[in-house]
């Protein structure tokens, strides 16, 4: 009878250890592109951190700055529904001052912020002067373009405007990024804490070089005229997306595809991708690692998690069905 119940108490010990497995088993499935911006961007809330690197270039820097554009604010449509962020939409924070040109469908426009008071602002576009726009107003250029004014800033002596130029009147809903969720590689603690965007080369952002396990070599894993977005998830549920590549200009096209989501929605799968420049037109792909140290990085590996826990799931229904009546009966008629 001693025999018999520890028979049992090992049984039961097994079965708890397969409800375990079975709930990691499809549970520690790799993120996927195809639901970018979540988990960093859920309902207009922004969780989690954009990390540089202490020594990022300027260009590194630019590039995170436009994918926090393209996460600082929710575009709804005239029906208020949500708008996926592309290239026939521009938003941007401008300087007094400052001029940029941005290209919409081909069309160079270029854009300057003539001034900037508490409440309105006033743009210079291809020359022609939209005059005093309040925050909430539109200016339609000659071309059926419109230019709307979101939102001003007045700090010391620094004034600065948010606005969009669109083919349509746009509501841009402001999500609760700040200055605070931007961070320099050496004041983040524990990476693997937080979701995360990563910018720039592992040689200048270590905290890349340690999520891509690149060793003492920052320029390993690097192709030329390559750019890469990669995540890796964390243990804990988090999930840190690396915008990498071998020169400046390839890490700025691959924060490109990530500002202009909207555009590459159809070619963002997986949870590692290639950026290249075909002749002027960023061309994406997913690849792998060949050394990938991560297993839920893999989809192989998680194809191979779900058939082990299927087999383990049917193995748990025999013990139920068979093994432990007939034990538990013996254990009663003794």
């Amino acid at each position: 009878m001693g025999n018999m119940s520890i028979l049992v108490e090992k049984l039961e010990k097994i079965i708890s250890a397969l409800f375990i497995f079975i709930a990691l088993a499809f549970t520690t499935f790799a993120y996927d592109f195809a639901n970018y911006p979540s988990p960093i961007l859920v309902d207009g809330k922004f969780d989690g951190i954009m990390v540089v690197g202490d020594k990022a270039s300027a260009e590194e820097v630019i590039a995170g700055s436009d994918i926090a554009v393209s996460l600082s604010y929710t575009v709804l449509d005239q029906n208020g529904e949500e708008k996926l962020y592309d290239t026939s939409s521009i938003i941007d924070t401008m300087r007094s001052g400052d001029t940029k040109t941005y290209t919409i469908e081909n069309l160079d426009y270029e854009t300057t912020l003539n001034y900037v008071d508490l409440n309105d602002a006033s743009f210079i576009i291809n020359g022609m002067e939209t005059g005093a726009l309040r925050k909430g107003e539109t200016y339609t250029l000659s071309g059926g373009k419109i230019i709307g004014l979101v939102e001003t800033y007045i700090q010391n002596e620094l004034s600065s405007a948010t606005f969009f130029l669109s083919n349509q009147k746009l509501k841009v809903q402001a999500s609760d990024l700040s200055v605070e969720d931007v961070k320099l590689a050496s004041e983040v603690d524990n990476i693997h804490s937080v979701n995360s965007i990563l910018i720039g080369h592992a040689c200048n952002n270590p905290l890349i070089m340690e999520l891509r396990s690149q060793g003492e070599n920052c320029k390993s894993n690097y192709e030329p005229n390559t750019g890469y977005i990669e995540a890796y998830d964390t243990p804990n549920g988090k999930v840190s997306i690396v915008v990498t590549g071998h020169s400046i200009k390839d890490i700025s096209n691959a924060a490109r595809v990530l500002s202009y989501y909207g555009d590459f929605r159809d070619v963002l799968k997986g949870n590692k991708l290639k950026v290249k420049d075909k002749n002027g037109n960023l061309e994406v792909t997913p690849y792998q690692f060949n050394n990938d140290p991560q297993i839920s990085q893999s989809a192989d590996y998680n194809e191979l998690y779900l058939k082990i826990g299927l087999s383990a799931l049917v193995l748990l229904v025999l013990l139920f069905v068979f093994i432990i009546p007939k034990v538990t009966g013996n254990k009663k008629i003794r």
